[in-house]
């Protein structure tokens, strides 16, 4: 009985912690994106 309260406990924290790195990579996954835009953007400007 006592194991299930410590998973419980900690589950929370582990499922935020996968959320909050899923959050992360679709941020980055973004940030990227919008990199490679500028990149075609700016070789675009200098043609």
């Amino acid at each position: 009985m006592g194991n299930t309260t410590v998973f419980e406990d900690v589950s929370p924290q582990i499922k935020s912690t996968i959320e909050r790195q899923k959050q992360q990579k679709l941020v980055s996954d973004f940030i990227e994106e919008l990199r490679d835009d500028a990149m075609i953007l700016t070789y675009k400007d200098r043609l």
